[in-house]
């Protein structure tokens, strides 16, 4: 969900007052009655019930307009996160370079690749980056040309000329640029220099396999997520695996998000709320596994234990419990304050299905 925005009135034993969306962290239900509880993220806690005043906010796969109150609301957690407004979706060059700030004679050149006239775009380049041209130049305008070049040879239909530029600009300094770059480099890869018997040099072409590609990865990110939300949290290991797993795919989502949108952002977020739940639960279980170690060694019998062995297994446990703190610091620093966020079970499929109908064109993200 997306843009929500409104108040609601809360009905307390005292008093009835009015309450900012933006202010929930949770609603949950009382055991007792039919109340419910609030909670606020100034960490106010209250007893009561919501009225039926509207709230506006739009469904963020579709873009659909709704309206919502809170009365009926059982159990939900409000999470406010940032959306990265300035990632381009779809393999736009031009773009790329509006977002990086690029003059005007970069412009041109990304738009003549734009508009498929790499002959131009070639000759305008070859003006740019004659002999000491760029010597002095900043690393931001660098950056942008040795882009440019890159994709310059992709549109030449010169594929290993194009990863030699690429693969530079994969690293840039915008990560825009690093994103794009990467991308290109990935279908590269992947598909080599056809997609569908199509050359990848064509750039309608380049944008269906990107976009399949993306697709692709998403999907699987999806299962990877469902899967271990499943899974029950038992052990280290789960918590080990967990974080391998958004590591593994959290630098994918910027390349990813450059073919499907915001969509991969999207992903993104739920990767990073499955490292925060997990490091939250190893937390918990080494605090019992501490609680537990001190028992046994109040235990009858315990004299027989080896104290300094306890008390290293103790102090490991304690690193460990460090660590998985700050682990989960990192990962909610991640979060940032812009718009909001209802998890909804059936997202995932109103968005496959406005994509299908679009015949995969669809980019809007969350």
């Amino acid at each position: 969900m997306s843009e929500a925005a409104g108040s609601a009135r809360f009905k307390g034993s005292a008093a009835t007052i009015q309450v900012a969306f933006e202010d929930i962290y949770r609603i949950d239900r009382s055991s007792d009655s039919d109340d419910q509880i609030l909670m606020l993220t100034d960490g106010q806690r209250m007893t009561g019930k919501f009225q039926d005043d509207p709230i506006t906010a739009k469904i963020a796969a579709t873009g659909t307009p709704i309206t919502f109150n809170l009365s009926k609301v059982t159990q939900a957690t409000v999470h406010t996160v940032r959306l990265r407004g300035d990632t381009v979706a779809g393999l736009d060059v031009l773009g790329i370079m509006a977002t990086a700030d690029a003059e005007e004679e970069v412009l041109r050149v990304a738009k003549l690749l734009e508009n498929g006239d790499a002959k131009k775009a070639r000759l305008r380049l070859s003006e740019m980056t004659g002999k000491d041209q760029l010597k002095g130049q900043p690393i931001v305008r660098r950056e942008q040309i040795n882009l440019l070049d890159g994709v310059c040879y992709l549109r030449e239909g010169q594929y290993e000329e194009a990863k030699k530029s690429l693969r530079p600009s994969s690293k840039a300094t915008n990560p825009n640029i690093a994103a794009y770059a990467s991308a290109c480099l990935e279908v590269l890869k992947k598909f080599e220099t056809q997609y569908s018997g199509k050359p990848l040099s064509d750039r309608t072409t380049f944008v269906a396999a990107g976009t399949k590609l993306a697709d692709d990865l998403i999907r699987r990110v999806r299962d990877e997520i469902r899967d271990k939300r499943r899974l029950p949290f038992e052990k280290k290991g789960d918590y080990a695996s967990t974080l391998t797993t958004v590591k593994k795919y959290e630098d994918d989502m910027p390349r990813a998000s450059v073919f499907a949108g915001t969509d991969a952002d999207d992903e993104l977020l739920r990767l990073w709320k499955l490292a925060l739940d997990s490091s939250e639960k190893e937390v918990g279980r080494i605090d019992q596994a501490i609680q537990d170690r001190q028992q046994q060694g109040n235990a009858p019998g315990a004299r027989r234990e080896n104290p300094v062995k306890m008390q290293r297994e103790i102090e490991e446990l304690q690193r460990e419990r460090t660590e998985a703190i700050e682990n989960f610091q990192a990962y909610q620093g991640k979060y940032q304050e812009y718009g909001f966020r209802i998890e909804d079970p059936d997202i995932h499929s109103m968005k496959d299905e406005r994509r299908a109908k679009s015949g995969g064109d669809d980019e809007e993200g969350p």
